[in-house]
């Protein structure tokens, strides 16, 4: 998935791009490094046993990327 981020980055710098699969702790670094300006965490926060810190962290991860 980062191949085509980058390759769309490539193409436009100004684009949004948004992911909405596969998004998590782990994934959250490169995805933000292959270009991505937007993420859904809709499943990530859900599944935590405490989506308010889940959400926290995710954040601050983004963030920090």
């Amino acid at each position: 998935m980062t191949d085509k981020i980058r390759e769309l980055r490539a193409f436009d710098p100004h684009l949004f791009i948004n992911v909405d699969i596969g998004v998590n702790e782990i994934t959250i670094p490169e995805l933000v490094s292959a270009g991505a300006t937007h993420l859904s965490v809709n499943s990530a926060i859900f599944s935590d046993p405490n989506p308010t810190e889940a959400f926290k962290r995710l954040q601050t991860l983004a963030k920090m990327s």
